[in-house]
């Protein structure tokens, strides 16, 4: 019964239902502490000690694994203590202590080979090619993963596979390699979903994200980042901690209370044993029974007396106790859902800033230009957009409905509505590309069942030589000519639902030189600060403008950080800011 425990249980964990293998593994601890079978104990607390790893709590997994490798380090069993020295690798590997999990690794392997373990020795060969990948290692990372591959094919094993072509894929895509990180991810992709490894599913999936949109495969990228997100969600779901503090303190408890009452059943037998031999005595020494009765009876009362007092005290001495622990736990618990809430928004991060051009591209197509970028939180609603089509150059500065989290939400739909309305449909004027955006992004949002009347604000360019575009969703153009400021007003609609839908203007403008191009959004006007705490606000802006005319496009650039740090002060940024700067 305990070894099929144990076995569900693992099953469970390959699924990342970690609560469920944690409840079913110390069902399967209870029955072999039972019995006494040493082995076996050993072998559920290497499976709790893996849960404590994936929840990233590497203390109480480290508590775990120490336990075992002195057992098996005492008995010579030296699968066991391969076993260990594997476990501790990814304990240093979780902590970041690199060379030390390879350390680790390298002895279990030792271990391995002496034994001819071939199904040991490949899971070190991929734990060490990991690793490499850890250390941006990636040319020695895959020679690890071949070796460990050719292993998991000759012995059929699925899950090694499912992890390894993972692995290998990873370092493909760092080395860009995309095709063959492609073809490894898929591998993995279509074995974890056959067994229903989530986390496997997760892994390849995020891999076939990233080399899709370095190809330029936007619709399997998308796809890939949906089905990612989803299994993410599904394994969150599972991976449910605070049931899991909940089954250890649980058994913890039931443990310590047990011992407890061994010891109570101790203690009683003893005062009973005495009692006994009072009496005898009593019974010997007849003449003195009525005043030793009367002090039996005195001491009686006092140490019933004391006796309650004392447990009273230790009642409440544990209910505090108790309290604490649940409050201790309870702190934990916080602690680690921030974590993972600000992990996902730094992934969330890293998925926008992807989005964005690089300045590769911005310099390429916009060689005298700056861009003032400063998202409020980690994540934001404002974005700038670049592409480069065959008779001009399009670019923009959207706002969208939100900041943070949300805003960034929408950002992505709006992004991918402009590539769209530009790459798929092959529209280059302004007003046409504005008019399909809006047009895609309200089907998007149709979709839901509630009504949805987010969007954005946009200011959208198209330069070809000295002839200028402009079309614009509540956000103007500015152009500064011989120290005066020229504003082409915007459509007074937004990008998303509204009452009364009209088609954008295309505004068309000769360019001369040393004309100075301004877009942006609202952020910098709306930032408050001063000796007043009041906003900075339009007119503000357009003298600050104005009054770096002589300056180059990077010194504007640095004027005005600086000019908003010293207005905002000790004041947080209140909205995402991002403006385009272009000297023709």
């Amino acid at each position: 019964m305990a070894s099929a425990l144990s076995a569900k249980a693992y099953i469970h964990y390959l699924k990342s239902s970690y609560a469920s293998s944690l409840k079913l593994y110390i069902e399967s601890l209870e029955l072999y502490e039972e019995i006494a079978d040493k082995n076996g104990i050993a072998d559920v607390q290497i499976g709790i000690g893996n849960i404590y790893v994936q929840q990233h709590n590497t203390k109480k997994a480290m508590e775990y694994y120490s336990k075992n490798l002195k057992y098996y380090v005492d008995n010579n069993d030296k699968n066991g203590i391969a076993r260990m020295y594997n476990n501790l690798g990814r304990v240093y590997s979780e902590e970041r202590d690199y060379d030390k999990a390879i350390e680790y690794y390298n002895q279990c392997l030792s271990i391995r080979n002496e034994l001819k373990d071939k199904s040991g020795a490949a899971r070190a060969l991929g734990n060490i090619a990991y690793t490499r990948n850890f250390k941006n290692e990636f040319e020695k990372a895959v020679e690890f993963f071949l070796r460990c591959i050719e292993i998991f094919e000759e012995l059929g094993d699925k899950e090694g596979l499912a992890n390894a072509y993972s692995g290998i894929a990873y370092s493909y895509l760092n080395l860009k390699k995309y095709n063959e990180a492609i073809a490894f991810a898929s591998k993995s992709l279509q074995i974890a979903n056959e067994f229903e490894i989530i986390y496997e599913e997760v892994n390849a999936s995020r891999t076939l994200y990233s080399a899709y949109k370095k190809l330029g495969k936007i619709n399997e990228a998308m796809k890939m980042l949906e089905l990612s997100t989803r299994l993410k969600e599904q394994q969150l779901e599972k991976n449910n901690l605070d049931e899991l503090l909940k089954l250890q303190f649980k058994y913890d408890f039931e443990k310590k209370t047990h011992a407890d009452s061994i010891k109570a059943s101790e203690a009683i037998k003893v005062t009973e044993a005495r009692l006994q031999t009072q009496k005898e005595q009593l019974a010997k020494e007849k003449t003195q029974r009525i005043m030793l009765y009367g002090s039996i009876l005195f001491l009686l009362v006092f140490a019933g007396f004391i006796y309650n007092r004392f447990k009273i005290s230790q009642q409440q001495q544990n209910t505090i106790q108790l309290q604490k622990n649940y409050l201790e736990l309870q702190h934990k618990i916080v602690e680690q859902k921030n974590r993972e809430i600000t992990d996902s928004i730094n992934y969330a991060k890293r998925i926008q800033t992807a989005i964005l051009p690089p300045q590769k591209t911005v310099l390429e197509h916009l060689k005298n230009s700056f861009i003032l970028y400063l998202p409020k939180d980690i994540v934001a609603g404002d974005f700038y957009w670049i592409e480069p089509t065959q008779t001009s150059i399009l670019f923009a500065v959207a706002d969208c409905t939100g900041h943070g989290v949300p805003g960034a939400m929408v950002s992505v739909i709006c992004n991918n509505a402009l590539n769209r309305a530009v790459r798929e449909y092959g529209l280059a004027n302004p007003g046409r590309i504005l008019d399909k955006t809006r047009e895609i992004i309200i089907q998007e949002f149709e979709k839901s069942d509630n009504e949805v009347k987010d969007g954005m604000d946009i200011a959208l360019c198209a330069l070809s030589n000295n002839e200028l575009l402009y079309a614009g969703a509540n956000n103007p153009l500015w152009i500064i000519r011989n120290n005066e400021l020229i504003e082409i007003y915007a459509d007074k609609q937004p990008i998303g639902k509204f009452d009364k839908l009209q088609p954008y203007h295309t505004h068309v403008v000769q360019l001369q030189k040393n004309d100075t191009i301004y877009i942006f959004s609202d952020g910098f006007a709306d930032q408050f600060g001063g000796e007043k705490g009041k906003k900075f606000k339009t007119p503000k802006l357009k003298e600050l403008l104005l009054s770096v005319q002589d300056k180059s496009i990077p010194q504007q650039k640095e004027i005005l950080i600086q000019t908003l740090e010293n207005w905002k002060g000790n004041i947080e940024q209140v909205d995402d800011i991002c403006v385009i700067g272009i000297k023709i």
